[in-house]
């Protein structure tokens, strides 16, 4: 009896340590537990399985996946991951199931890195109307007649900047974020660098018109400081998820007797006015650290009024980087300001020398553009200004506002570049060839 008592609890031992016994389940792990991918391009990366029994293999998300599906023992199995194309890293899980307790693999992978556009010198061009003529069925074409996307033919052009405008809540979506960030992606995947121009209104922010945004009609001043903080970033938050880094940010446009008014005008609350532009600098570096903050006022050829401006902000200890000019040669006659388009050019060169010597910074001119009926004319002119830009160690570039737009376009402008046929096909006349050298 003793035998047999001693066989059989051998037999029953043996059974239990082989996992034989009736309930008992095969162990599985997987090895390492975490799967760290540090590149974003598409790599692949083995784990060990350690199971006696069989499994299956389920993942997350669809940019991973696994090549086998099941298996049974211990086994090597490799997991793939697929590029990725976002500027924020990403996780995910793969399971392994047996008859035991899951085992959990987390897989993680570094985001796209980066590389921000630099350029010597802007020759810059704001096509912000060109999502509006799209959808109004404009297209654009290169002079010889060969069709292309507005972005792209400005960069056979010869351009290598774009300059948006961004509004807080138009009327329609035209400049409101989504729409900044589609352009500017556009931009950014041409390997152009971006300009980002901040109007802090629901419309045209100008000399004459600075209109606070509707939803923020009844704020304070303070309240203000606040909203143009959170508005700076929720948009430049937005181009950093979008994998857009933006060379330039523009807080205010042509806020030459400030902006937000009367909150923020200058001559009438100057401290306020200081303020509200060091608020959004802030909230640009907070986004992009090496962002160049622009301070931009219209009439670059006016020195007293940059004196009178830039004088407030010194002042008042903002901080920001660069000074952004206006400049119409033309115009600057027919108001009056200057005898000749050309003595327009040339005092605003003067100009750009005082702002560096009395306010230690460098000029951008982010404005500019002539008569599209007056080719020749206009071609000599931005071949002068370009000429003349290019000549001073201070001047950072020159970027024509709208020259896609035919004569006519958005009620009667007529300094755009281009011609439209019947057919609403734009292309771009000899104005804009000095920007091609």
């Amino acid at each position: 009896m003793l035998t047999k008592f001693w066989t059989v609890a051998a037999i029953l031992a043996a059974a239990a340590a082989c996992g034989g016994g009736k309930g008992e389940t095969s162990a599985l792990s997987v090895e390492p537990a975490m799967l760290s991918f540090d590149t974003a391009a598409q790599a692949t990366l083995p784990v060990q399985v350690k199971s006696s029994g069989k499994w299956t293999v389920s993942v997350g998300d669809s940019w991973c996946s696994a090549d086998v599906r099941s298996g049974s023992g211990s086994k090597t199995v490799n997991i793939s991951v697929q590029a990725n194309s976002e500027t924020k890293a990403r996780s995910t899980e793969v399971t392994f199931s047996g008859s035991s307790k899951p085992a959990t693999l987390t897989v993680t992978q570094a985001a796209k890195t980066v590389t921000p556009v630099t350029v010597a010198f802007a020759k810059g061009a704001d096509i912000s109307w060109v999502t509006e003529m799209e959808d109004a069925g404009y297209k654009f074409a290169s002079a010889g007649g060969t069709q292309k996307e507005c972005t792209a033919l400005m960069k056979d052009l010869g351009f290598n900047s774009i300059r948006l405008r961004v509004w807080v809540n138009p009327s329609a979506k035209y400049n409101a974020r989504a729409d900044v960030v589609a352009k500017a992606k556009r931009a950014a995947d041409l390997g152009l660098a971006v300009m980002i121009d901040f109007h802090y209104s629901d419309t045209w922010a100008d000399p004459t018109h600075q209109a606070i945004p509707s939803a923020w009609s009844s704020h304070t001043y303070t309240q203000m400081l606040t909203d143009v903080t959170n508005h700076t970033k929720d948009v430049l938050g937005a181009l950093k998820s979008a994998g857009v880094t933006p060379v330039w940010v523009q807080i205010g446009n042509e806020v030459s007797n400030g902006l937000l008014w009367n909150v923020g005008k200058a001559d009438a609350n100057p401290a306020q006015y200081a303020g509200l532009i060091d608020a959004g600098c802030k909230a640009a570096k907070s986004v992009f650290p090496n962002v160049l903050t622009v301070v931009h006022l219209d009439n670059g050829f006016d020195q007293s009024l940059y004196n009178w401006n830039l004088g407030i902000l010194k002042t008042n200890n903002v901080d920001y980087d660069l000074v952004g000019m206006s400049l119409y040669p033309m115009s600057a006659v027919e108001w009056g300001k200057t005898s000749t388009a050309e003595e327009a050019i040339t005092k605003c060169m003067a100009n750009i020398d005082y702002v560096k010597t009395t306010f230690g910074r460098q000029t951008i001119i982010t404005e500019t553009g002539v008569k599209v009926g007056q080719v020749e004319t206009g071609k000599s002119l931005m071949s002068s200004l370009l000429t003349q830009a290019k000549a001073k160690a201070d001047c950072l570039g020159v970027m024509y506002w709208e020259p896609e737009a035919p004569s006519g376009y958005n009620g009667g402008y007529d300094m755009g570049a281009f011609t439209a046929t019947s057919a609403k096909v734009c292309s771009p006349t000899a104005i804009l060839d000095p920007f091609a050298n």
